[in-house]
């Protein structure tokens, strides 16, 4: 399956009604699923605060991609990372999630500018060292997290399923990955239990 931009933007909406439930799996990158883990201990509207005040803080050209430079960017921001957290919580238990490497999902959908969310422009918004830390290919890092995710899950005993995706990036040609299908139920109970380092 292809997800194209304009496909999936319908979900990025910032005044979208946060009970409205997707029919199509709800899409995750998997280096966010540690924002979702987070979920379990934090309200949607305190986790959001605090992802906004923590990348307030962080590399400048990354704190403009994603928050922005205004207090009303940092709000608008806020409020439609709210929205994701709460349809998310929202998700009947069976409702599929679907982990998609590289791809861009709702939180991404977040971000102000959201330029740091691609193949390869993303070091160009994040500090310098980071790029001697990960894979230039922003498929990789989410791969192994994908794993670690499968991994916890059949260890646990909840049924995953592997899909292969074509990854669709607007500064590089589509890419081929396996992306994982599981239930919501199953997957924020695997989130509670994996080591958020695994996540990262």
């Amino acid at each position: 399956m292809r997800y194209h931009m304009k496909h999936i933007e319908r979900f990025f909406k910032h005044n979208s009604d946060p009970g409205e439930l997707p029919e199509e799996p709800f899409l995750i990158r998997p280096h966010h699923a540690a924002r979702y883990k987070d979920l379990s201990r934090k309200s949607p509207k305190r986790n959001a605060r605090f992802s906004r005040n923590v990348i307030s803080q962080g590399y400048e050209t990354y704190v403009e991609d994603v928050v922005g430079t205004t207090d009303e960017d940092q709000n608008v921001f806020e409020r439609a990372l709210t929205d994701v957290y709460v349809r998310y919580k929202n998700l009947p238990e069976t409702h599929q999630i679907k982990l998609v490497p590289g791809q861009k999902d709702e939180i991404c959908g977040t971000c102000i500018l959201g330029k740091h969310c691609t193949m390869n422009d993303q070091y160009e918004f994040t500090p310098p060292f980071v790029g001697l830390l990960d894979e230039p290919d922003a498929t990789k890092k989410d791969t192994k997290i994908l794993f670690a995710i499968k991994e916890k899950a059949e260890k646990m005993g909840k049924p995953v399923q592997e899909v292969q995706e074509t990854a669709i990036f607007l500064d590089a040609e589509p890419k081929d990955v396996v992306s994982l299908l599981i239930n919501a139920g199953d997957l924020k109970k695997v989130l509670r239990k994996i080591p958020t380092y695994k996540i990262r």
